[in-house]
């Protein structure tokens, strides 16, 4: 049969071929053991009803309706929609594709439509790996073999799978408490009884509870980008839950040969990472790929870079330029600059910090007490390490620091300054501190000589085996092109120790050594927003903030107390001046801060750390040069100048003119760090963008050559990205599998606990006096319904009252469905919110009215779940947002409910309606 045949257009072709398909198939059109019958026309124009059935069991009827008739067969569309009341999400998944499936005959869509019936119902709702769905002309005899991949069950919920454990009810559970502490849950199956789980958080929103600069310092992507903070919960596969009530795992877990979960954190696109992506991310293996790496080089890489010829360090030719980058693909999952350190943290503590916690009741303050040694206003701005050997050695070598990797490839500039300056500190003879309880393996006269161990080297011995390891690196853009290679699927990751293997595996440890154990934050400016003004451009600029968190919160206190007793330091609470110093002392610098235990320039006027108002005075003789410089770097550091911020209190200096004497190093952090190349740096060019700047004390301005330098506010970045991000989020849908979940039932009682609740004395109680008064305010019950609504509502309403029902507390429920209001109407419901937290604003009003529960009527859209329900708060009377009222509350006092999503879970909304009031 072929209805192409037929020269006809438009409603007439559209009644051949409905008649040809009803002659055609009288006996039903079968695919993939799926069978459509009863084939006939509608009440409506160009509609077709039909039902589907498996085994002549009744699976759907379904209505199938063309858009326009006089368009068929080239430009119509079809709607697809189910007459029964109870169907599953799987059917309706499918359902709800069918108007982008575009123009097709009668007999092509029908056989579409049981053609995705069958594949859906075959991979348990999961994709196929082929897109090639179109392909079922040739291939529709080998539909038949998708029978023996699923049975009746299969058209539930729950997939059918006899080795499978997975209780939905318990994951119901969770996704909706999840929701409560205002994340988003995830679900992503791997394969028959294998799930992952993840539960993610709008990066921005990380702003909340960490320090937004502190988040620049981790990873600038959590606030420059549109991304969330994911956690991915792997190797659960046919078991859930997988605790006991002590935290323990489950024996059934164990019994099934697994050992424990595993954790990874990341940055996602979605709030989860697609299902491919999750494959790739929780394989524990990979295949090494042989790949050959031709490294160009002029010398032996072990050739000594300690020159004390300065004029032909910096005279020989540079390194020839470095090819254009290549842009990576954006990638759905990222690592960001934690992400090594949180992972070896969840996957070696966080089961054995929950076990203590539920067993012995302690909170995870007390649980993590080793780690809250510190307690202060300011959080570390990178992870540190204390001088123990083994914990440095940890650190180090098992990458509890900061990723090397991410590193390298984010802040290339910045690495190679770190480097460069640690090359000139050992070069030179000042650098101090060593990377001790490494156990590395070093080569003191070049690659033919044995390895000895570096722990017991003399400090002349170590600094020239630094020296030697570091000139042996590769230059850092090459590392970041290596390691931003696209690997194939199933392969390992590119690794630094591929680039070349003649390089000493201590030449890498010392890198890391470099980078992880400056906890400063040190990032390089390029943006108008974020430069100095006036500077010159033959300075690159970087921001500069010391790590150690008390430093920082000691500088604010003594600022404080500046501000609260000198007039003067409360209008400018801050002075600016430059500090310079010999290069060969920045390593220090860095990791340190400011100090004047060494007398460098003589001390003429008297003890502390001297700094200048105009910018040529540091730069000139104190900022000394460097005498030698690691070959492989591309700045090539010959100067360096910081931008330090005091507190506002010369008259306690030692000295005010002509420079200023700090004795106090805790009155001083540094901001900025100004480094000059030796070589010909082109001009830095930057758009000449208007920022808010600092207001500087106008007795001591800050000047280079005379003219006004200005500083950036430091919190206008900050709160300009933070807005951008929150502008830009919008919630995205929860997809199949996750829906399924919020619509599973909940919890019944044989998994309640068995214990019984204690009796809650202050409960909240249901006033019927106040809520009947209400009822003359509701609206007309609404009189549209449409099936799938009904058996929606239906089953939200039965979920609800059960919940309300098994409550030990109306008061911890904070919500109540008067039962007595319940009535014939699915449509129309009326809720009260109640037992608001003291501190909130509408708990303290409800109050001080004697208002009992905020009494509203919900209204459902006949095409609900798809469109959202309209509320109206009966009583009490808010102020509308017309007359200053909460930013829900419109002219008309109607709650609308933004963002909503098609999402289908019950206590998922209520309970997000009911924090949304209360922030209210």
């Amino acid at each position: 049969m072929s209805s192409a045949k037929t020269p006809l257009k438009g409603r007439k072709r559209f009644i051949a071929d409905f008649k040809e398909a009803t002659s055609a198939y009288g006996a039903g059109l079968e695919v993939g053991g799926l069978k459509v019958k009863d084939l006939r026309t509608g009440d409506d124009e160009g509609s077709i009803l039909c039902d589907v059935t498996h085994a002549d069991k009744h699976i759907v009827s379904l209505n199938l309706i063309v858009s326009d008739t006089s368009e068929y067969p080239g430009s119509h569309n079809y709607f697809c929609f189910a007459q029964d009341e109870d169907v599953s999400p799987r059917i309706l998944d499918v359902i709800e594709t069918i108007p982008d499936e575009g123009p097709r005959s009668i007999e092509d869509i029908l056989k579409k439509l049981l053609t995705l019936f069958a594949k859906k119902l075959a991979t348990n709702g999961r994709q196929p790996e082929s897109d090639d769905e179109d392909s079922y002309g040739e291939d529709d005899e080998d539909m038949d073999g998708y029978d023996a991949h699923y049975d009746d069950d299969d058209f539930g919920m729950i997939p059918s799978d006899q080795n499978s454990d997975i209780k939905m009810s318990f994951l119901h559970r969770d996704f909706n408490e999840i929701v409560a502490c205002g994340y988003r849950p995830g679900l992503t199956r791997l394969g028959i009884g294998e799930i992952v789980l993840t539960v993610s958080l709008p990066s921005f929103q990380l702003a909340q509870c960490v320090a937004p600069r502190a988040l620049m310092a981790w990873d600038p992507r959590l606030l420059t980008t549109s991304r969330h903070f994911t956690l991915i919960i792997s190797g659960i596969r046919g078991i859930y839950p997988v605790l006991q009530d002590d935290g323990k795992l489950l024996p059934n877990f164990i019994a099934r040969g697994l050992s424990t979960v595993q954790f990874r954190v990341g940055l996602s696109s979605k709030y989860k990472p697609h299902q491919e992506d999750v494959r790739e991310l929780v394989r524990t293996f990979g295949l090494k790929v042989k790949e050959e790496v031709v490294m160009e080089t002029d010398s032996s890489p072990f050739d000594s870079e300690y020159d004390e010829n300065y004029a032909d360090e910096f005279l020989s030719p540079p390194a020839p330029e470095a090819a254009p980058e290549e842009v990576p693909e954006e990638e759905d999952f990222i690592s960001f600059s934690l992400s090594d350190s949180m992972q070896s943290l969840m996957n070696d503590r966080f089961m054995d910090l929950l076990h203590l916690r539920l067993k012995y009741g302690m909170g995870w303050a007390a649980a993590e007490t080793l780690l809250s040694e510190l307690k202060t206003d300011f959080q570390p701005l990178k992870p540190y390490v204390c001088d123990n050997k083994l914990c440095t050695y940890q650190y180090y070598n098992l990458n509890r620091g900061p990723s090397l990797e991410y590193e390298i490839c984010s802040r290339p500039q910045t690495i190679d300054l770190l480097v460069s300056l640690t090359y000139v500190a050992a070069a030179e003879e000042t650098l101090e501190d060593f990377p001790i309880g490494m156990n590395l393996m070093v080569s003191m006269d070049g690659q033919q000589s044995p390895l000895v161990d570096f722990d017991p080297l003399s400090h002349q011995d170590k600094r020239r085996a630094i020296t030697t390891l570091i000139a042996s690196l590769p230059p850092i853009l090459d590392m970041k092109r290596h390691l931003q290679k696209r690997s194939k699927m199933g392969a390992s990751k590119p690794r630094l120790q591929e680039i070349d293997r003649t390089i000493l595996p201590a030449a890498w440890s010392v890198l890391r050594w470099c980078v992880a154990s400056c906890t400063a934050h040190l990032e390089e400016l390029t943006s108008g927003e974020d430069l100095l003004k006036g500077i010159g451009n033959r300075w690159r600029q970087f921001r500069f903030t010391v790590g150690a968190p008390d430093a920082e919160a000691k500088f604010h206190e003594e600022q404080s107390r500046a501000c609260a007793t000198d007039p003067n330091a409360n209008r400018y609470p801050s002075l600016y001046a430059f500090h310079g110093s010999a290069a060969k002392n920045w390593h220090s610098i860095i990791r340190h801060g400011l100090w004047y235990k060494t007398v460098a320039h003589g001390r003429a006027y008297g003890h502390g750390v001297y700094f200048a108002k105009e910018g040529n005075v540091s730069m000139g003789s104190y900022a000394g040069s460097a005498t030698t410089s690691w070959r492989n770097s591309t700045i090539h550091v010959y100067n360096c100048v910081t931008v330090a911020e005091i507190v506002n209190l010369p008259n306690q200096f030692v000295s005010t003119t002509p420079y200023f004497v700090v004795p106090q190093t805790h009155w001083i952090v540094c901001r900025y760090l100004l480094v000059k190349s030796a070589i010909d740096d082109p001009d830095i060019v930057s758009d000449n963008v208007e920022v808010p700047v600092v207001t500087l004390d106008p007795r001591h301005p800050l000047t280079v050559d005379s003219k006004q330098v200005s500083i950036p506010a430091p919190a206008y970045k900050l709160e300009k990205l933070l807005a951008n991000r929150q502008a830009e989020y919008l919630e995205e849908d929860y997809d199949q599998d996750d829906l399924e979940i919020f619509l599973s039932e909940d919890i019944t009682t044989e998994y309640l606990p068995s214990s019984v609740p204690q009796p809650i004395t202050d409960d909240w109680v249901h006033d019927s006096d106040w809520v009947q008064a209400c009822i003359e305010h509701m609206m007309p019950a609404p009189v549209d319904a449409t099936p799938m609504a009904t058996s929606s509502l239906q089953k939200e309403l039965k979920a609800m009252l059960r919940e309300q029902e098994v409550a030990n507390s109306l008061k911890e429920l904070g919500w109540y469905m008067p039962p007595d209001l319940i009535g014939d109407n699915l449509f129309q419901w009326v809720v009260e919110l109640h037992s608001f937290e003291k501190e909130l604003p509408v708990a303290q009003d409800m109050a001080q009215q004697n208002v009992n529960s905020l009494v509203f009527e919900i209204r459902f859209p006949p095409d609900y779940p798809h469109s959202p329900p309209f509320f109206r708060i009966l009583k009490p009377r808010f102020l509308p947002f017309i007359h200053g009222g909460g930013g829900h509350i419109t002219g008309a006092l109607t709650l609308w409910v933004k963002l909503w999503r098609a999402t289908k879970g019950r206590r998922l909304r209520m309970v997000g309606r009911y924090r949304r009031v209360s922030t209210d």
